[in-house]
């Protein structure tokens, strides 16, 4: 129980920030609702009524730039902000994962199985100053909303404060925006319209169009992501993107039951402004990288089938990474069971067989088994390659001189293998 005393000791004596600034991000969120809780409410317990929003108070829906300093701002951030000054209120509230104590860490959080966001309330003068530290650019988007709209909103918030602070998360369908976007919708008292149904594209092209300045990571996405994310989306599926959701509720419209129209957003500005840095691509891309890789391979296969001798490392190092890749696939697909990454079409290009294949392959000894797996490994790629016809799945530029190196080295080691001890 959280008597009277107690909130008056925290609002009058101000110790609230002083308290919460020597936390950690993830002790932080506790007790910023806690500490909000204690704003928002005059009574003895949390059950009781949430104070009212005045008619100074204003909602609105910040967005921001992407970014590479973690692997979640890479795509942006969205975030709903309360700014009464009657309440002396002013707080951003959003969804997000919570923060890993590295990068790796932050990296593996990606494949739970079941990824947990909580609900942060943090103090609107923080946000903005990492923003501007971080040079990245923050945009405001007040809502047209009438007092009734926003009480509505602010009561529903509070709810979810008090009873839901945990959500699952998924990166496509229940992420940052989904929480805005979910409000928005039921405080409404009209029926809003976007400016379009389709999308035209579909969740991997929206990938690669926001991390066009990071390459190796679009690389990493899109042997990840599978099949299902190929699928074209309509808008609104498309605001998973934060700069998306900003496009979709500028343009957005709200028509009340007497059929009169009025813009969802009532005004826009930068709160913090667009930075001027210059993109710099790096010059070894993941697609430079492979058509190297394959020039390298054709150089040396030549000699070998000149020489009809093998050198045997080659396929050792070649077949241990894609096995290990095809671990990761395996893994992804049938350990996370995640719906945006099965079915991947190429688990049949980097499967963990591999690995047997870079075994048998490295000594002289196990040549007799090394060919019924290239056999294998031939008919593997020979299916995938035929089923893309009827099943299209995204070919990322670096994929084609990667596959052409598998399949070169398999039929590099049949022939030899053939000349050696079969003699035709």
């Amino acid at each position: 129980m959280i008597n009277r005393g107690m909130y008056f000791y925290f609002i009058h004596n101000n110790i609230a920030d002083k308290y919460l600034f020597k936390k950690n991000r993830s002790e932080k969120t506790f007790n910023y609702l806690l500490i909000g809780l204690l704003l928002f409410t005059g009574t003895k317990a949390f059950s009781a009524s949430i104070k009212k929003l005045s008619e100074q108070a204003q909602i609105s829906i910040l967005i921001g730039n992407p970014s590479n300093k973690n692997l979640y701002s890479m795509f942006g951030h969205a975030g709903l902000r309360i700014n009464d000054p009657g309440l002396a209120v002013d707080y951003v509230f959003n969804y997000n994962i919570k923060p890993a104590s590295t990068k790796l860490a932050e990296f593996f959080q990606l494949y739970e199985k079941n990824i947990s966001s909580e609900l942060f309330a943090v103090h609107y003068a923080d946000i903005e100053a990492e923003y501007r530290n971080d040079q990245r650019a923050l945009n405001e988007l007040l809502l047209n909303f009438s007092q009734e709209e926003k009480e509505k909103l602010w009561q529903m918030l509070m709810n979810i404060v008090q009873t839901q602070n945990v959500s699952y998360y998924d990166i496509l369908k229940h992420n940052c925006t989904a929480l805005p976007l979910a409000l928005i919708e039921k405080s409404t008292t009209g029926t809003i319209r976007f400016s379009q149904e389709e999308s035209g594209g579909s969740y991997r092209s929206y990938f690669n169009s926001c991390l066009r300045e990071y390459p190796w990571t679009i690389f990493g996405v899109n042997i990840s992501l599978g099949w299902a994310t190929d699928r074209l989306i309509n808008f609104r599926e498309s605001f998973f993107l934060p700069r998306n959701f900003e496009e979709g509720l500028l343009s957005a419209k709200v028509i009340d039951s007497m059929g009169n129209m009025h813009p969802l957003i009532v005004h826009n500005h930068f709160l913090v402004p667009l930075s001027n840095r210059p993109s710099i691509l790096p010059f070894f891309t993941p697609v430079l990288c492979a058509w190297l890789l394959l020039a390298v391979v054709v150089l040396l296969s030549g000699f070998e089938w000149k020489r009809n001798q093998l050198i045997r490392p080659i396929d050792a190092v070649l077949f241990a990474i894609a096995g290990v890749g095809g671990c990761y696939l395996f893994y992804i697909q049938f350990i996370v069971k995640q719906w945006y990454f099965f079915p991947n079409w190429w688990i049949f290009w980097l499967h963990p067989l591999h690995l047997l294949g870079a075994a048998v392959s490295a000594t002289k000894r196990f040549d007799r088994v090394a060919i019924y797996y290239h056999i294998f490994n031939l008919a593997a790629l020979s299916i995938m390659l035929i089923g893309t016809c009827f099943i299209p799945q995204y070919y990322y530029p670096a994929f084609v001189p990667l596959i052409i190196v598998i399949i070169l080295r398999s039929i590099i080691r049949i022939r030899v293998f053939f000349n050696k001890y079969i003699h035709f």
